[in-house]
């Protein structure tokens, strides 16, 4: 409800929201973005990768509104520009004003207001963007992310 109240505060209005995913509170969103505007667009959970690659190749601004997760380092990898919020910034990978930005968690003015902005400047997304990937390639790297994931699934199965 956060992403679709900042959605409904833009007036940048060339713009339509996907939503990729799927989750307890989906009826709940649906029913808000009804009332929020007809540009949005729900996926269901993907899990194919390049079904999801097909997304975040057509996205010019990925937003993580909450906890961002493995999905982060998959919009780094597409050079994408990354809004992602205090409490979700996965392992601190997104630098406020240097490869992305970081909103203040549940503030939706803050939220919408970094969604404008992006939205309006091309070269700040293509900045951030080129940031991010160099990030990948230098810091991240392929096999930290294999081990970060496999990491995940270690814990995922000690919950079963």
């Amino acid at each position: 409800d956060l992403l679709l109240e900042a959605f409904r505060r833009l007036t940048y209005k060339d713009v339509v929201l996907i939503i990729v995913g799927s989750g307890p509170a989906q009826e709940s969103v649906i029913q808000h973005s009804v009332e929020v505007n007809k540009r949005v667009i729900f996926i269901e959970g993907i899990y194919e990768d390049m079904e999801l690659a097909k997304y975040y190749m057509i996205a010019d601004v990925v937003v993580f509104p909450g906890y961002a997760t493995l999905s982060l380092y998959f919009a780094l990898c597409f050079g994408k520009a990354i809004i992602t919020s205090s409490y979700g910034n996965e392992a601190g990978y997104i630098t406020d004003g240097i490869n992305g930005e970081v909103y203040q968690y549940g503030d939706v003015e803050d939220l919408s207001e970094r969604i404008e902005k992006l939205l309006r400047d091309e070269n700040l997304r293509r900045r951030y963007g080129q940031a991010g990937e160099r990030l990948v390639q230098e810091k991240i790297g392929v096999q930290n992310m294999v081990n970060t994931i496999v990491d995940v699934i270690r814990k995922q199965a000690g919950k079963c």
